[in-house]
């Protein structure tokens, strides 16, 4: 038989049961605070294998966190990361230059790096000093399918302007240039200089250097899709977070991990 006092009972436990499930969504735990980054291999920075997954998706995991978010990175080859931005079919994608394409369908987050690309060639063969990029129109450049270096680089290699042989690594790019298949290539100086040294053999990283003038100096970028309803939230949950390990040193220390070799998969310490 319903009472009054069963009746209130009942009604208690119910509102009880709705305000629990109402602050579900909310809860730190919930899906609304995982973050799936598509990502790819550019060591020290990126990689699958690398202490923390390499120093930048270490910086992005740790900022993330910071603000109450937990991150999942999945690779992929960089073009198909690209993509998965472009269709908004990841929440964020790790890491990238700005340029002009990418600036249509993604936005970005406050600077996570900044990186100098040179041009790697064999010792005893470095290029002429050059003002702009037809100065190097008659060598053959290295490329890979997908990096942003310049956009005047890929442009100029579209109109024949310049010698551009595309590759789908820089491992490719090496081993072209050993063989003297290509005459230079530009890569950002501290991943040439990884992939150089953890896959090639001494006598092969003995015959190779890199120019000290700069092609281009590039700051790195975590992105976001803009047609994704959560972008901005994350965006802002991630600055937020990259300024707190500035401001507290945690940034710094892996800087000086990865500079130490850290994030190169061969040093047992965690920073």
């Amino acid at each position: 038989m319903l009472t009054k006092s069963n009746f209130t009972a009942d009604m208690k436990t119910l509102i009880t049961l709705l305000l629990f499930l109402l602050l579900i969504p909310f809860n730190a735990t919930s899906a609304d605070r995982d973050v799936i980054i598509s990502t790819g291999e550019w060591a020290p920075w990126t990689g699958r294998e690398l202490p923390n997954n390499g120093f930048i998706n270490h910086v992005v995991k740790e900022a993330f966190a910071r603000e109450g978010y937990e991150v999942r990175f999945e690779y992929y080859p960089w073009p198909r990361s690209n993509d998965l931005i472009k269709h908004g079919n990841v929440d964020a994608s790790s890491y990238w230059y700005k340029n002009e394409d990418r600036e249509d369908f993604a936005i970005f987050s406050d600077a996570i790096s900044t990186e100098d690309v040179v041009f790697f060639h064999l010792k005893g063969k470095t290029p002429q000093e050059w003002h702009n990029l037809e100065d190097l129109r008659s060598y053959r450049i290295g490329a890979v399918k997908g990096i942003t270096y310049v956009d005047e680089l890929w442009e100029k290699g579209r109109a024949g302007t310049l010698r551009l042989f595309p590759s789908n690594t820089h491992k490719d790019n090496f081993n072209k240039l050993i063989r003297d298949r290509i005459d230079i290539f530009p890569s950002a100086r501290r991943m040439g200089l990884e992939i150089l040294t953890t896959n090639f053999p001494p006598q092969e990283q003995a015959v190779i250097s890199h120019t000290s003038q700069k092609l281009s100096s590039h700051d790195g970028f975590l992105v976001f899709p803009k047609n994704a309803s959560r972008s901005e939230e994350l965006r802002k949950a991630f600055n937020t977070g990259l300024r707190k390990l500035r401001e507290d040193g945690t940034y710094a220390k892996y800087l000086q991990a990865m500079d130490e070799g850290f994030y190169s998969a061969h040093q047992p310490q965690n920073p």
